[in-house]
């Protein structure tokens, strides 16, 4: 009677041993998918952000430039596109929270607990 405990609890052991590396590697398997998404994500988001940029760069210059000839003076010109972009940057910091902040800590829950829900406020 004692031997068959024993042999009982030690296949159980064995599963239970088994059990947790399944489920080691699945949680390895998930990380890695999560990591992958991530990463490539951001890397796309990297890029399309400096394309932006160049865009934004050529398009301000020639806003300047447009701006200047009406004007009759291209400092006048650079200078109404900087105070524009000044005042963007205004905008931007004032409700950075509830345009970056909350939506970043968003998608970080979403992404460190898929499975509890929706996440929104």
């Amino acid at each position: 009677m004692q031997e068959k405990i024993n042999s009982e609890l030690s296949a159980l052991r064995k599963e239970l041993e088994e059990y947790a590396k399944i489920q080691t590697d699945i949680t390895k398997l998930h990380i890695a998918g999560e990591l992958s998404r991530f990463y490539s994500g951001f890397m796309l988001k990297t890029f399309m952000f400096f394309i932006f940029l160049i865009i934004l760069l050529f398009l301000s210059a020639a806003a300047a430039i447009f701006i200047g000839e009406i004007l009759q003076s291209y400092i006048s010109g650079l200078l109404i596109v900087g105070g524009f972009y000044l005042l963007v940057a205004l905008m931007i910091w004032l409700l950075r929270k509830p345009i970056f902040e909350k939506p970043a800590i968003r998608r970080f829950m979403h992404l460190m607990y898929p499975n509890t829900g929706n996440h929104e406020e």
